[in-house]
């Protein structure tokens, strides 16, 4: 009996688009970082109200994306716009649509994790006094999220699976 192999076809187009909820399975953390974000307060973002320039990126998809790549070790906005081609986790949250490059996603992020030194100018630095703030702050934020994340985690469980591909 010969070698009996899988058909893999690159060379003909998908027919119709894949659906990506059935990509992602019903209990992935995914899902919790979207859920646990909601509809953020759009009076906290930067907005271009005018309607004018590039179309902007939902204001809802951005936090979830940088939480998704600091959960899944992606501290890079380098590594992460990557991730947002080849990971199906950060391909949902986008929208299987949406690819914001490394500049953007450092904007949004706040500061530069991946070596580059564009954004270096003397504005950019943080004191010591309003980094421990900030520390504060976000020690704040992250207990919140872990007492959500506990409470979703009674009702649900969460599968948190390796990354195919990114």
């Amino acid at each position: 009996m010969s070698a009996r192999f899988v058909n893999i076809d690159r060379d003909t187009p998908l027919l119709l688009p894949e659906d990506l909820r059935k990509w992602v399975p019903e209990n992935h953390m995914v899902h919790f970082i979207i859920e646990a974000l909601g509809k953020p307060d759009i009076r906290n973002f930067k907005v271009n109200e005018k309607g004018s320039g590039d179309e902007q990126y939902p204001p809802e998809m951005m936090p979830a994306l940088l939480i998704y790549g600091y959960v899944t070790k992606r501290m890079s906005s380098r590594v992460l716009e990557e991730a947002t081609c080849l990971n199906i986790g950060a391909r949902y949250i986008c929208g299987n649509k949406a690819h914001p490059g490394h500049r953007v996603l450092k904007r949004v992020g706040g500061v530069s994790v991946d070596g580059t030194k564009a954004c270096a100018g003397k504005h950019s630095g943080v004191s010591y006094k309003r980094a421990v703030g900030m520390i504060a702050e976000l020690e704040g934020e992250v207990e919140e999220l872990i007492r959500k994340a506990e409470e979703y985690t009674e009702a649900k469980e969460i599968v948190i699976t390796a990354d195919c591909g990114g």
